[in-house]
């Protein structure tokens, strides 16, 4: 009986309790309800701190590739080479905007596009990759200038027909015109619409055949330059100057005058067309396309211009001749322009068409040519007329040789030297050409040895020391490759075509 109380007791205290402690819970804790969750809270707070944190270093990333995207376009307008340590801080940059383009806008992501494609261009990425990333940021920013110049850059450079600004412009909405960079690159965009249409065509279907220009005379690549005096007039100052040459007063009011650009551009092409006339890919012909020839008469005598440095359109064949109609594209010319430069292969296929000698026509030159461009002959132009802004088209030639020596150099390199030393037997062996291809040879067997020590394959690396030592024999780079491929293990030689 006493376990039957006390079983019954124990079930009903039980009840009572469970029931105390539901009424408990449903009784509000005011101490409780007092405490705010500070955890929630420095989470938030964490949060949106690291995201600013964040947020500020796309910013400082992003100044970092606006400075860079001029430097880089600068480097490549100067045909210079990025060292080691360019090439690492440029990289460093790079990844470090890649690594915070989510916190940037789409304007600051179209420039880093922007500088990537340059960096790629100076690092021998092919022309078409590059316009792909300026295509990329024409997208992101439509109104952005530094975009669409490296795009239309890139388009000419890998012969592929620009895009109409009209076309990004028509895509910008008022929050993007308000958020445009202000910023602009320094390079001139030596390009017109109605000039380019030529790109594409033959130079005989402009009515320049073999009768102006001969078949035996054309070269791997042709420069010509297409000028009309029909808007040509004397300043106040030159005709002063041929009326009487002591009125020096009157010359001095005009010297600020500027000189007529037509005349500032043919002293500009035949001194290129005079320093180059032993380079054997290239070949340079300026063409006068005026039907009353007079004009140009006048222009190159005041111009103190050899008449026998251009060819004529109008000039009769013989000289009973009568002068034949021009042709209509060539009328086209003469009525509508002053000059155009044409750029085309041996066979007459225009691959460039440009108002300018701008940077455009270096660089694509520079490719066609496979490379001749030589950056030190730039300094050859300096005080021979041409512009001193580096990206005004006029102050970097594809063509340029180095700057002539003076007297004194002159005179010591007239001295008689050893017929046995290795430059003189370099020196009679190699053109300059041929030195600067057996270079870039050189440079990509050295590239490719570092990129055998992670990949383990030697074929290309064999290859690429084998074409150095068989083009060029007997010289430095010849030695140098042979010491690469001596690199190289010996059972990997042997299992490859060894090199004697």
């Amino acid at each position: 009986m006493r376990i039957k109380l006390t079983v019954i007791s124990a079930v009903l205290f039980s009840f009572v309790f469970y029931n105390g402690l539901q009424a408990a819970e449903r009784v509000p804790n005011a101490r409780r309800r007092a405490i705010p969750d500070t955890r929630s809270i420095d989470r938030n707070s964490s949060r949106e701190q690291r995201l600013n944190e964040l947020k500020n270093k796309a910013q400082t990333a992003h100044q970092e590739i606006k400075q860079l995207v001029s430097k880089l376009a600068g480097l490549v307008a100067e045909s210079k080479e990025l060292d080691k340590k360019q090439k690492r801080e440029i990289r460093m940059k790079l990844i470090a905007g890649k690594k915070y383009s989510r916190y940037m806008s789409n304007e600051q992501k179209s420039d880093l596009y922007v500088a990537d494609a340059w960096y790629g261009y100076l690092e021998g990425e092919d022309p078409g990759r590059c316009r792909k990333k300026a295509l990329s940021a024409c997208k992101l920013s439509p109104g952005s200038e530094i975009a669409y110049k490296s795009l239309t850059v890139f388009s000419l450079i890998a012969l592929e027909k620009p895009i109409d600004r009209e076309y990004f412009l028509k895509r910008m909405d008022e929050e993007q015109a308000e958020s445009v960079s202000s910023y602009d690159i320094p390079v001139k965009l030596d390009y017109d619409k109605n000039i380019f249409k030529l790109r594409g065509r033959n130079i005989s279907e402009l009515g320049i055949d073999g009768k102006l220009l001969k078949k035996d005379n054309m070269k791997p690549l042709n420069c010509i330059f297409m000028w009309s005096a029909g808007k040509y007039e004397l300043t106040q100052a030159q005709k002063t100057y041929s009326e009487n040459d002591k009125l020096l007063s009157d010359i001095i009011s005009q010297r600020n005058v500027e000189k007529n650009r037509i005349a500032q551009n043919l002293e500009y092409f035949l001194h290129l067309k005079n320093i180059n006339k032993e380079l054997p890919a290239a070949n340079f012909v300026s063409l006068n396309v005026d039907k009353d020839r007079s004009k140009a008469e006048e222009m190159l005598k005041n111009a103190d211009v050899e008449q026998k440095d251009t060819v004529f359109v109008s000039q009769p064949k013989e000289e009973d001749e009568q002068l034949e109609e021009l042709p209509e594209d060539l009328g086209a010319w003469a009525n509508a322009l002053d000059m155009a430069v044409l750029v085309c292969d041996n066979a007459g296929s225009i691959k460039y068409a440009g108002p300018e000698f701008g940077v455009v026509f270096r660089l694509l030159s520079d490719r066609l040519m496979g490379g001749i461009t030589h950056p030190d002959s730039l300094k050859g132009l300096v005080g021979a007329g041409a512009s001193e802004d580096p990206f005004g088209g006029e102050g970097f030639d594809p063509f340029a040789q180095p700057q002539q020596q003076n007297p004194s150099q002159q005179s010591q390199s007239k001295q008689p030297a050893d017929p046995n030393s290795p430059e003189k037997a370099q020196s009679s062996q190699l053109s300059e050409t041929e030195e600067y291809k057996a270079k870039r040879l050189l440079k990509k067997a050295e590239m490719l040895r570092g990129s055998y020590t992670r990949l383990g394959s030697s074929k290309k690396l064999i290859e690429a020391c084998r074409e150095v030592i068989e083009k060029y024999p007997g010289t430095k780079y010849a030695k140098q490759a042979r010491e690469i491929y001596e690199s190289i293990p010996k059972h990997q030689r042997e299992r490859r075509d060894p090199i004697e």
